[in-house]
């Protein structure tokens, strides 16, 4: 982003590594993994545009 790349940048492994970015289950799915991971306060926010 930094260097101007814009979106580009942004790849979808890189999304899905911290956003919730999928069907409904996926994103239950990934909500529970983080659970697991120790995470206790998950910031969401619902789409923009």
């Amino acid at each position: 982003m930094a260097r101007g790349e814009g979106a580009a940048a942004l790849s979808d492994a890189l999304l899905d590594s911290f956003c919730l970015i999928a069907p409904v289950e996926r994103c239950r799915e990934r909500l529970a993994a983080y659970r697991d991971a120790g995470v206790d306060l998950a910031i969401l926010s619902p789409p923009i545009g």
